[in-house]
């Protein structure tokens, strides 16, 4: 009620309508609550509220709340009295191990870092009989200071302190609608250490230097992150479920704003109180969405984050036998997951019968589609279990590495997540053994959300882990590694390759750069396709590709090829004809001893075909719209014709699809013209600031009015921006003022256009013209919006941005009696004759008074006339001073536009302005980039267009910027011109 009353906001419960006391006769409409429940798997998403975009009164509190509690948490010492961290160990005397040797430079690096550390207190000397090394990791132009700790986690006694369980956290988030994360900054360095025994084990060596030890708890042992979570436990387990801590990760969620605001401040006030600070770069407050644990939580639900799935969501079809048996082997890992998968895979699995040619379907590629969806989908991908184990399946290929998170779920092994990436052109020259190395460190860091603070086992088929960790003086990308590896808890187990299937056909995705050569166990990928067939029989070679048809329309070429070939084969030895078809010799695409023999013969596609062709090789879903040069490839892979190349520019420069996607590549048309400008308060122009928040005079907007030749500026604050109160203020701030100007220019807003203001512009003889749409650089009033800004925000309280309109004369003053660039003189001479004089101007309260007699009659009109015919003059100068700069600024905005015109009859596509809406599921990031086709209908001097849509109605004028010219499609089933 307080929120209400403070905003002053009247509620219809009964119409579901809501609207500001001041201005009841503009509404609003609640928006209704959407439920995901039956749309969408529980294991996948969770339902919640719908909820519309925070208002400006509720992002003021948010404001006001984060504002006063980061103030607060200035003073925090950021070292917690809440606990303190100790280590125990068990098996083992005191380890002193050698420092590692470093270059003079490296070892200047070290000894500044720690400088830096005793300044803040982190660390001491210490008189230990434990030496740990440290480690100097190279980041970009700089180094990190790290501890090698491998010797000490080894002895040190594990603590069982449990990780939260995410399934209850995620039942937590049902009603999840206002969203605030927190991250707490260098989180562990604010637990101190418990007591001397604890700080000297964790004592470090430094060459040149000596012997130095911990005060809190560092980077890199093995308890921290049971230590760590058992604080935030101390501090926030009593507001659970609305206040939720995992480790550093600090979130707030709740279903109406007024408690969030409560708990946000409370957060705020425990922080302090346990002597913690945040990073506040990486925090979010008041959001609509935040990703936590390897969700997404928004007002809409709770998701899977697409990185759980997307290795597995994004593999590309095979494109031969090879990568088809690779797809089978990991897809029949997980069959007894997935109903009726040898149904479903009955499509796949023909293709690999003996003998049988590969040709992949729509049949094939929904039975691939079906398998993917159910591979990323319940029960094959589980929610994580934290009070199970977890096992980590990882592999490296030539090119890619590849992991698969999973758990035993009522005795079946379930996927977690899936995780991939291709290998850089450096990864690729690493050794067999660190592909193997870099495959673990890069699943374990993408799953550290579900690994971090738990035991787990990692799989591989290579002993390369244990090399690692074995590995004495590591330097480098090594010592890198192993750092990095430091914090986890975890065992190494050695499967083969052929029982580690999942992870092995993630690392080995099909690249579009170069291709995976080594396949899946050829006894694998038999047991999961259930195929007849012994692997060995299977053929290897995609087969030359064959027409559906032969040619049904006359095509003279073609049939004169056809013929010579028929009948001179001895004088055309690139040529040959197999089954009715024509095929021509040409040097494949493929590279080195991977190229076969047979790629070289392209079959020869006649003229009423090509056509479909290029619709395969650039529009089907395998094709992906691409440009020129990859369609060009794609298509000379496999087929020949003359003039193929400007065939595929072509077809792609009328491609409906890639016009409307595609960013224009051209020119930008659209000449800047200067305005000619004779005389003050002749063309005033006006523009909206705002909504601002309400002041206490209950303003909302900022109305702009500018005379485009003086370059004076009025700033009329209002409390509603309807065309009623914009009339009003125009009236008396211009007309009653300047006089009647002779055009106003404004934007399309529909106060501008409505028939309040062109009632007025109508009775007063002015000319009302419209900027183009979307096109806010046609407005002269956007380069006085900024200044104004600048000048607001330069004197305003920012805690209080209610007092924006306290100074709007003061700062009116500031920019009407400041000399303008573009005329020479400043707005208040050119409208007044006389520079104005600011009241805290001290050479004027310092000068002494000057008494002069009083003129006559005659030198008082001789002197006003002489002024006058001065500053007509100055006038006159003011003029020339505008048309220069205009000229000037045209000529250099030209300089990077076309002059080409769009004529009146053309067909052109416009910038689309679609915004997202989560009522309507519409992303504006997955929307074309432009709509239409619309026809020209009209254009300006200027090259403005109007256009009309294919019912002749009108769709606005455009500046040819926004533009695009379309080119129709040819139909399906049509050939290439």
């Amino acid at each position: 009620m307080d929120f209400i009353q403070r905003n002053g906001l009247c509620v219809d419960v009964l119409n579901h309508a809501w609207w500001f006391a001041d201005d009841e006769h503009q509404r609003f409409q609640f928006l209704p609550s959407t439920s995901l429940e039956n749309q969408t798997p529980a294991s996948n998403k969770i339902a919640c509220c719908g909820v519309k975009e925070l208002t400006l009164p509720e992002k003021n509190v948010i404001d006001v709340i984060v504002s006063d509690g980061l103030k607060l948490l200035e003073n925090s010492p950021g070292l917690t009295t809440k606990i303190v961290h100790k280590i125990e160990i068990e098996g083992t005397q005191p380890i002193k191990q050698r420092a590692y040797n470093y270059s003079a430079k490296v070892s200047e690096a070290m000894h500044l870092e720690l400088d830096k550390m005793l300044h803040s207190g982190v660390v001491e000397p210490s008189h230990s009989s434990w030496a740990s090394p440290v480690v100097m990791v190279r980041k970009g132009d700089s180094y990190r200071f790290c501890i090698d700790f491998r010797k000490l986690n080894q002895f040190t006694k594990k603590d069982s302190y449990p990780m939260p369980n995410i399934n209850t956290l995620l039942d937590s988030l049902r009603r999840a609608v206002y969203l605030s994360k927190l991250d707490l900054k260098q989180a562990f360095l604010q637990v101190p250490l418990a007591d001397e025994d604890t700080k000297d084990l964790t004592s470090f060596i430094v060459p040149g230097r000596g012997l130095f030890r911990f005060r809190t708890m560092p980077f890199g042992l093995t308890n921290s992150p049971a230590t760590f979570q058992r604080l935030v436990d101390s501090v926030f387990l009593d507001l659970y479920p609305h206040v939720i801590a995992f480790l550093d990760d600090i979130l707030i969620c709740t279903s109406d704003f007024e408690t969030h605001c409560t708990l946000l401040k409370e957060v705020f006030r425990r922080l302090y109180e346990s002597g913690l600070k945040i990073n506040e770069d990486k925090c979010e407050f008041g959001c609509r969405e935040v990703r936590y644990l390897g969700y997404r939580v928004n007002v809409d639900g709770i998701s899977v984050d697409p990185e759980k799935s997307e290795a597995v969501t994004n593999y590309p079809p095979p494109r031969n036998i090879t990568e088809l048996r690779r797809f089978l082997g990991m897809a029949g890992w997980y069959r007894r997951f997935i109903p009726d998968f040898s149904s479903i895979s009955v499509p796949l699995t023909s293709l690999l019968g003996k003998k049988r040619d590969w040709k992949w379907s729509k049949e094939q590629d929904r039975a691939f589609n079906r398998l993917k969806s159910a591979l990323t989908s319940a029960p094959v991908l589980a929610r994580p279990n934290f009070e199970m184990p977890f096992t980590l399946q990882t592999d490296a290929s030539q090119n890619g590495i590849g992991a698969a998170l999973t758990q035993v779920h009522d005795g079946e092994e379930r996927v977690i997540t899936y995780c991939s990436r291709s290998l850089s052109s450096a990864e690729r020259n690493y050794s067999v053994t660190e592909k193997e190395c870099l495959a673990i460190i890069f699943g374990i860091e993408k799953n550290r959300q579900y690994l971090e603070g738990a035991e787990f086992k990692v799989i591989t088929d290579h002993s390369c882990l244990k090399w690692l960790l074995n590995l004495k003086s590591p330097t480098g990308r090594l010592a890198r590694w192993i750092l990095r590896l430091q914090p986890y808890n975890y065992s190494v187990e050695y499967r083969k390759g052929k029982f580690n299937c999942v992870a092995d056909a993630l690392s080995r995705i099909p690249s579009s750069q170069e291709e995976c050569l080594t396949a899946i166990t050829r006894s694998a990928a038999a047991a999961a396709a259930k195929s007849p067939s012994s692997a060995d029989e299977i053929p290897t070679d995609d087969p030359v590709p064959t027409l559906p048809q032969p040619p049904t329309q006359k095509d003279e070429w073609y049939e004169r090829k056809l013929y010579r070939v028929q009948n001179q084969p001895d004088d055309h030895p690139d040529w040959k004809i197999e089954d009715g078809q024509l095929y021509y010799c040409r040097k494949s695409f493929a590279k080195g001893e991977l190229q076969d023999p047979s790629d070289n013969w392209k079959l020869v596609v006649p003229w009423n075909l090509r056509a479909r062709i290029l619709r395969e090789c650039h529009d089907d879903l395998q094709s992906g719209h691409l440009g020129v040069a990859k369609t060009h490839w794609r298509i000379g892979r496999l087929y020949y014709w003359p003039g193929m190349y400007q065939d595929v520019i072509r077809h792609i420069r009328r491609c409906d699809v890639c016009q409307r996607v595609k960013p224009q590549n051209e020119t930008p048309r659209g000449l800047m013209y200067p305005r000619y400008l004779s005389k003050p308060w002749d063309i005033v122009s006006a523009d909206l600031m705002g909504p601002f928040p309400c002041s206490s005079l209950g303003n909302r907007y900022l109305l702009v009015l500018e005379d485009l030749f003086t370059k004076w500026v009025e700033l009329v604050p209002i409390r509603v921006a309807t065309s009623a109160v914009i009339s009003n203020r125009f009236r008396s701030v211009i007309l009653n003022r300047y006089g009647t100007p002779s055009v106003l220019i404004t934007d399309n807003a529909s106060n501008f256009i409505s028939s309040t203001i062109q009632e007025l512009a109508a009775a007063h003889g002015i000319k009302h013209t419209t900027t183009p749409l979307y096109h806010c650089q046609a407005n002269p009033t956007e380069r006085a919006n900024r200044n104004v800004r600048q000048l607001i925000i330069s004197y305003l309280d920012q805690e209080h941005h209610s007092k924006w309109d306290a100074y709007l004369g003061e700062l009116q003053f500031a920019l009407n009696s400041v000399v303008h660039s573009s005329t020479g003189f400043s707005p208040a001479f050119l409208n007044y004759g006389r520079e104005l004089q600011a009241s805290r101007c001290y050479r004027a309260a310092n000068s002494p008074a000057r008494s002069q007699p009083p003129p006559s009659d005659l030198s008082a009109h001789n002197e006003w006339a002489s002024r006058m015919r001065k500053l007509d003059e100055l006038l006159h100068l003011a003029e020339k001073n505008l048309l220069k700069a205009g000229t000037q600024q045209s000529q250099r905005y030209n300089l990077r536009r076309s002059s080409e015109r769009f004529k009146v009859g053309d067909q052109v596509l416009h910038r689309s302005y679609l915004l997202s809406s989560s009522v309507d599921k519409t992303a504006a990031k997955l929307g074309h980039k432009y709509v239409g086709p619309f026809k020209v209908i009209s254009v300006s001097p200027a090259g403005s267009c109007r256009l009309a849509d294919d019912q002749g109605r009108d769709a606005g004028i455009w500046h040819p910027s926004k533009l695009k010219r379309y080119h129709t499609s040819i139909a399906e089933g049509g050939c290439v011109p």
